[in-house]
């Protein structure tokens, strides 16, 4: 915005000062009036190359330093082995830092999920009704030395402007994986925990209010890299008479970080 509002400012002062120049000499096709507006079209040329490698720069340092977070979970995992081993039932501290040191599957999170992603959204509220469709877009971070994920979403739902947040990360006391989703169409958090199967995949059981019946209600859900830079998130509703049917398929598509420029 503020490279935006100074090139802004750029052209505006080249058009005053022109326009001096046009007032001080009734032949505006004079040489100097020429060659002060070329000056200032180089001095706005100048300021949007300098804005592009800054923001080419920020891309690069994004990519650096989600690499190195998941580095530093898959080494804190490596050394939280090691600590365990060394440290006794009896050492009350030690056995606090090893449980809270992030694992391998802190690990797995930041290596599936970080990074800028496109987003497809394919919904339908029933069996056989019409699948609606939508698109957006996600970022994912880590939190606080690796030890939590969180994504910002932007889209539409509904036809409308949709935008959520989550957090997600490795429970390791409880042996579960942990999430929370908030989103600006509700006014509750939905948490959920997950386990996970012999072939990568995340499934997921959640807890939240109906906000017509008042009611505590449960939803499954499961999260699966289909490809490395490929994140499908399936969500399952229930009919009346308790079948189950696929509610929602998100299709997450990663574009940037943690090497998806070099993805085919």
């Amino acid at each position: 915005m503020f490279q935006r509002k100074t090139i802004a400012s750029l052209l505006l002062a080249a058009a005053a000062v022109t326009g001096i120049a046009f007032a001080q000499d009734t032949n505006p096709a004079t040489a100097p009036a020429k060659d002060m507006l070329e000056k200032q079209k180089q001095v706005v040329k100048d300021a949007e190359e300098t804005a592009k490698k800054k923001a080419e720069q920020a891309v690069k340092e994004a990519d650096i330093s989600a690499k190195k977070a998941a580095q530093d979970a898959a080494d804190a995992a490596a050394k939280a082995g090691k600590t365990g081993e060394a440290a006794g039932e009896g050492n009350p501290m030690e056995a606090w830092a090893k449980a809270n040191m992030p694992q391998k599957e802190h690990a797995k999170l930041i290596a599936d999920m970080l990074g800028e992603w496109t987003v497809v959204n394919e919904v339908t509220f029933a069996p056989g009704m019409p699948v609606e469709k939508s698109t957006g877009t996600a970022k994912c971070e880590p939190m606080f030395g690796g030890r939590f994920v969180k994504m910002d979403f932007e889209g539409e739902m509904m036809g409308q402007p949709f935008k959520g947040f989550s957090l997600w990360g490795y429970n390791t006391p409880a042996g579960k994986f942990e999430s929370t989703w908030i989103d600006n169409s509700t006014v509750g958090m939905m948490y959920s925990t997950g386990t996970q199967l012999a072939d990568g995949t995340i499934e997921w059981t959640g807890t939240y209010t109906d906000p017509i019946t008042k009611q505590t209600k449960t939803s499954r859900s499961t999260t699966k890299m289909t490809e490395k830079n490929v994140m499908v998130y399936d969500a399952f509703d229930k009919t009346t008479d308790g079948t189950e049917f696929k509610m929602m398929t998100v299709t997450y598509t990663r574009v940037k970080g943690m090497g998806a420029e070099n993805a085919k």
